[in-house]
């Protein structure tokens, strides 16, 4: 009671600064992980008193006066190292860290110490003497460094000598032009020397610089360049030089060198040095790995079957730990193979070589191919490489001539196709038979030399086919290709006349539906002396045709629409774009063949398969549907030559003339009526995507009726997105219109219920065509 506010006032603010500064306190420990502080997230959640505050701050302390002098030794040698933190310090006093801080000093100075050990062992090594290396090794690097620039010195000075000794050696034809320094010695053995020669004088000079460098070539060069011996050889047998400047590596040693060197193909160089380090290590005893070397130097020199035993030998070696297989011995397996598999390295070679038109190389590897796989230890590969040979010999020759081939100029390269049909090889023979003799232009011939290949390819075992046919397509594309190209080539110049097609009868379902709204609805044929009957198409050549008028529905509302009278001669139909062309099967075949290449790419058994896509579309448009031929061909271009084949797709894909189905040969305008029909109700009903199909097929089945077009565009028009469409086809509608098909009469007739806009929009368009006809009149 007798307590002041403004006391109360003031001892609240005192228990708040004490508050803070304990919080600070608790903060350092919890920081610091001090035990009963470090499972604190926050200095609130401290309940404890003063005394286990004040046993914190000891423990984060963690010094006890016994400790201190420790402390302040360790402190004093992290001041001394100018480790982090206690490089500024002057003395051990003055640091006021935790056992942490000390921890994380000391760690660093043995991190230094580490590295500096490391230096000394290198330095110990490298046989450096400096006294004190332990306590000084920067003494010891810069001893290193000085003999190092020392041995520089000296080898750049003989190095600068024995080039003016290989100099004088050229110029004195004792050594080629472009001689190098290893070149000295066998330059002095044809030097006849004398005491006193300028040549003598200056090896010796090399011995010298060479031998201060504490080396053996220094000693060896003096000896091998000793006057007197010198002379006395000269004067008795005319010896040449033994040895060499310096031998550093013992025979043995040098193998897996060859071995790398020599299992690069063709390489014929240090030949003889390999051979005779070889001899050497196997004078000793067997050696796997000298055998090898062996093997790759006889394959090198074309020695083949000797190659093919060696590596036989070496893969037949022992080794002492069979987890651990040696370089040597997979070299072994790697070139065995290639010596008895003409898949493992010589036909991927040879049709990578084909495949960028390097014929020569093609050849080339191909002879090699055929030494290796001779007729009498492998006559299925010897057989299937002649039959390789002919098309790589025919490719190259077609590549390097425009001169039109001949038999004769063939006979060589028909020789190897012959010799490998007669080997057993009928695929790939009989292909490359094909390929000659349609090159000389016999496509009869070559369709039937195809036509074996492809027997073959189906009688061949799928289990054995690439061992026993290994130069063959394992999908039978490649043939399916070539009798297809063939046979496409046949139709195109009429070489072979089509057989004639059967004659089977044509049963046509025709029904009188003349007051009907049926969406089938097919106009009747009426005979001329009894109209009521219904006739099939293969009576028409003995009628005359009309169409009866017919109930449509405009608007939900019956009503009549008066198909005008067509008087049709079913020859004369045929001639409107000109004679149909007769069926031929040739194309039909064609077609399965691509269909099956095609199927192949798409499943992934065949990367090339996307040639079907060519081959199809080149078919079709013989076959007269136009569009589809030139969909499929551009998809195959996509394969062919994706970047230019991008641009030609989209104009393709979004040109209007392509958005039409190709229309039927001949025409059958009866039919085109009856779609034409369909869609005009569905039309006038607003139906437009349906009238839209339905004009489509009144323009397959007759695409020369301006009518067809002009109402195909309305229905388009009234679709969004599809005005470009429209326009497009009311250009072809004016233009028929312009040549009376039909009439255009017959054409405003069949507008007379298009109003307003539209209408004045065709308008426009009919004027300008009619405009544009007269102009040209």
């Amino acid at each position: 009671k007798t307590v002041k506010q403004e006391d109360l006032v003031n001892g609240a603010t005192a228990i708040t600064t004490e508050r803070e500064k304990v919080n600070a306190v608790v903060k350092e420990l919890i920081d610091a992980r001090v035990d009963k502080f470090k499972d604190l997230k926050d200095p609130s959640e401290f309940k404890g008193n003063k005394n286990d505050l004040a046993k914190g701050i000891k423990d984060l302390q963690g010094f006890t006066a016994a400790e201190r002098e420790k402390v302040d030794a360790v402190v004093k040698e992290l001041i001394d190292a100018r480790v982090d933190k206690f490089k500024d310090l002057k003395e051990p006093a003055e640091f006021k860290g935790t056992k942490a801080d000390l921890a994380a000093g000391v760690k660093v100075l043995v991190g230094e110490k580490q590295k500096v050990d490391a230096v000394v062992k290198e330095l110990k090594d490298a046989k450096v003497e400096t006294k004190e290396l332990e306590k000084d090794p920067a003494a010891g690097v810069k001893a290193l460094a000085a003999d190092r620039d020392a041995t520089r010195t000296a080898l750049a000075g003989a190095n600068g000598i024995l080039d003016a000794v290989v100099k004088a050696l050229v110029d004195a034809k004792h050594l080629p032009a472009g001689a190098k320094r290893e070149d000295a010695p066998r330059g002095v053995t044809n030097l006849i020397v004398t005491a006193d020669h300028p040549v003598v004088k200056a090896l010796s000079q090399v011995g010298n610089d060479l031998g201060a460098m504490g080396g053996k070539a220094g000693g060896q060069i003096m000896k091998e360049l000793d006057v007197r011996a010198r002379l006395a050889a000269v004067a008795t047998d005319n010896l040449r030089l033994q040895g060499e400047l310096s031998q550093r590596w013992k025979p043995e040693q040098l193998l897996p060198v060859w071995r790398q060197l020599l299992s690069e193909r063709g390489n014929k160089e240090n030949l003889d040095k390999a051979l005779e380090d070889v001899r050497r290590v196997m004078n000793a005893g067997p050696n796997p790995e000298a055998e090898c070397v062996k093997g790759l130097a006889d394959r090198n020199q074309g020695k083949f079957g000797d190659a093919r035993k060696a590596m036989e030998a070496v893969r037949a070696a022992k080794v002492a730990d069979p987890e651990k297989v040696p370089a040597w011995k997979t070299t072994a397996e790697t070139v065995h193979k290639e010596l008895t598999d003409p898949l493992a390295y010589y036909l991927p070679a040879i049709r990578s070589a084909q495949a960028v038109k390097d014929y020569d190389r093609a050849v080339a590897l191909t002879n090699e191919a055929l030494a290796v796989f001779d007729k009498e230890g492998f006559p299925r590969g010897n057989a299937a490489l002649l039959a390789l040979r002919s098309v790589l010999r025919l490719e190259q020759l077609r590549a390097t001539t425009k001169d039109k081939l001949d038999a004769d100029a063939l006979k060589d390269i028909a020789a190897d196709a012959e010799a490998a049909i007669g080997g057993g090889e009928k695929i790939e023979g009989n292909y490359a038979a094909g390929r000659i003799l349609e090159s000389i232009g016999d496509l009869v011939k070559a369709e039937a030399a195809y036509r074996e290949a492809m027997t073959a390819h189906k009688e061949a075992d799928e289990k054995s086919f690439m061992a026993d046919h290994p130069a063959c397509d394992p999908t039978g594309n490649r043939y399916r290709k070539a009798l297809g190209d063939v046979l496409l080539e046949q139709v195109r110049t009429g070489v072979v006349a089509p057989p004639a097609p059967k004659e089977e009868p044509k049963t046509e379902k025709t029904v009188d539906r003349r007051f009907r709204d049926d969406a089938n609805f097919v106009p009747a044929v009426y005979r001329k002396d009894r109209p009521a009957k219904v006739v099939t198409v293969a009576e028409r050549k003995e009628y005359v045709y009309t169409a009866p008028p017919m109930m449509v529905w405009i608007h939900g509302c019956p009503g009549v629409y008066a198909v005008p009278v067509l008087m049709l001669d079913p020859a004369a139909v045929a001639d409107v774009e000109g004679k149909e062309k007769p069926a031929n099967p040739k194309l039909d075949e064609i077609i399965t063949l691509a269909d099956k290449m095609i199927d192949d790419f798409k499943n992934k058994r065949d990367p090339k398969g996307w040639e079907g896509y060519l081959l199809k579309g080149q078919a079709l448009a013989e076959k007269g549907e136009w569009n589809k031929g030139l969909m499929n061909y551009v998809e195959g271009m996509k394969h062919a030559d994706p970047e230019r084949a991008k641009g030609l797709s989209w104009v393709i894909e979004n040109h209007p003339a392509f958005k039409r189905p190709d229309p039927i040969k001949p025409p059958d305008p009866l039919q085109a009526e009856g779609f034409y029909a369909r869609g005009l109700r569905y039309y006038f009903e607003r139906r437009y995507e349906e009238a839209e199909k339905e004009f489509l097929e009144a323009f397959k089945y007759n695409d020369q009726d301006a009518r067809y077009q002009y109402f195909l565009g309305l229905s388009r028009l009234n679709q969004k997105g599809k005005r470009d469409l429209a326009m497009e086809d009311f250009r072809q509608a004016a233009r028929l219109e312009q040549q009376d098909k039909p009439a255009p009469a017959a054409v405003s007739v069949a507008l007379e219920k298009i109003q307003g806009p539209q209408r004045r929009l065709l308008n426009e368009i009919r004027d300008k065509a009619m405009r544009d006809a007269l102009s040209k009149d």
